[in-house]
């Protein structure tokens, strides 16, 4: 009975017109105002959001030429600072909507509302071997970012993950076999800073884009449909850190206008006809010219052209500690937890 009401709000929920609202919305964010008229829409957009105007760099309205321009703003130098003892820091400005460890396989994105892992981040054995060639010879190896895998998948396919045993998917991401998974959601809000950050000393080997849906990402949402994470367009960054897998996943919504990042300039999102719902695909940043892309605590990494959402998934000691609270509103550059 239970599966049947799941398809049932997820068929009903995709007949909505969301991926187009959402690619005109992206559209409009890129009007040009002209200069008398953009004070007062942005000053409207920071009513309507309660935007934090005081820590912009640029505090005179009319130097946004549109709304994208404003999403993007930068920060003063400063206003942020990066926590110094604590390996984990927020990549954004947003609200703790879950963390802890992943248990089994089994991602949480709210407390009790359970995803799989394995549908989440999809199959992995490629990139792995890409990361293992990549740390152990830093000779040229033959992934190359202009080497694009199209790998497709059904998103219902994910329903059949749910009864499948996700140990040994589990246990083949951590290298050191003594560690956990753990994982962070951080929800922005639309009025939040729209940038996001690194949230450690990291190194970025690999990119797995999925089209996917624009579902909202709203927490309110997030309690109602199972598995929201795994339909959503998603940009899932794959690489390494001090204790071993690392991955951060910057997942699209309804109305986000687009994903990017500052050094991965082919990736594309919310855009129509180019990719088939259902696909992924991956892109590896090794090769001939580049091992890697190696990332310090705080170092700005992408924009969300409106509030979203940023998924931690990464393997650390067993004597990894978060130290924030469900609910916590961060500021990049706070401290998430420690060893």
């Amino acid at each position: 009975m239970y599966r049947f009401f799941f398809f049932f709000q997820l068929r009903f929920y995709r007949l909505l017109p969301l991926k187009k609202a959402s690619h005109l919305w992206g559209r409009f964010n890129q009007v040009r105002l002209p200069i008398w008229l953009r004070a007062p829409v942005v000053r409207l957009y920071i009513r309507m959001f309660g935007c934090c105007l005081e820590d912009a760099l640029v505090r005179d309205l009319k130097h946004y030429k549109n709304l994208g321009e404003f999403f993007q703003r930068s920060l003063r130098p400063g206003i942020r600072p990066i926590h110094n003892t604590c390996a984990l820091v927020s990549p954004v400005d947003g609200t703790v909507l879950h963390f802890g460890t992943v248990k089994k396989g089994v991602l949480e994105q709210v407390k009790g509302v359970i995803y799989s892992l394995r549908g989440f981040l999809g199959p992995m054995e490629d990139m792995l071997s890409c990361i293992r060639t990549a740390v152990s010879d830093t000779r040229s190896v033959e992934f190359s970012m202009e080497k694009d895998c199209d790998i497709k998948t059904s998103i219902d396919s994910y329903i059949e993950t749910l009864d499948l045993d996700d140990l040994d998917y589990y246990q083949n991401l951590l290298v050191n076999p003594a560690n956990h998974l753990f994982q962070c959601i951080i929800y922005l809000a639309p009025g939040d800073y729209h940038r996001f950050h690194s949230p450690a000393d990291w190194t970025v080997f690999c990119r797995r884009h999925f089209p996917g849906e624009l579902f909202s990402v709203n927490p309110g949402f997030v309690r109602w449909l199972q598995g929201i994470f795994t339909f959503n367009e998603r940009a899932l960054y794959v690489g390494r850190w001090q204790h071993g897998f690392f991955s951060m996943a910057a997942v699209g919504a309804t109305n986000v206008g687009s994903i990017s990042v500052h050094f991965d300039k082919t990736l594309s999102t919310n855009v129509q006809s180019v990719w088939d719902t259902g696909s992924f695909h991956d892109a590896f940043f090794v090769g001939k010219q580049r091992n890697g892309v190696t990332l310090q605590k705080g170092e700005d990494f992408g924009t969300f052209n409106l509030g979203s959402t940023i998924v931690l998934v990464f393997e650390a000691p067993p004597t990894f500690r978060f130290e924030i609270d469900i609910g916590q509103k961060m500021k990049y550059g706070q401290g998430l937890g420690n060893q």
